[in-house]
């Protein structure tokens, strides 16, 4: 039985890379794409990218709608990307 806190991984469980970014500023469409560049080649399986920012553009999100599909890791699967505004 595990104790409190302790993580317990089956055979069934999906296991995901996940990949965090921190910027200290407005996060905009070319700095998007910059990072997506750096964790695509850093880390190839990555699975979710989490960008923590001040704030973000109209155009992040666009272009996170707009390319949803076509974002892919080595294992061809997409990259799930979360924006995380700070308040």
């Amino acid at each position: 039985m595990p104790f409190a806190g302790q993580i317990t991984r089956g055979a069934d469980m999906v296991q995901r890379e996940v990949a965090t970014e921190y910027k200290n500023c407005q996060l905009n469409r070319d700095m998007l794409a910059e990072i997506l560049g750096k964790v695509q080649l850093k880390r190839p399986g990555v699975d979710v990218l989490i960008i923590r920012c001040r704030r973000a553009t109209r155009t992040v999100y666009q272009a996170i709608q707009e390319n949803a599909e076509r974002w892919k890791n080595t294992h061809g699967r997409p990259i799930r990307i979360e924006i995380a505004e700070d308040a």
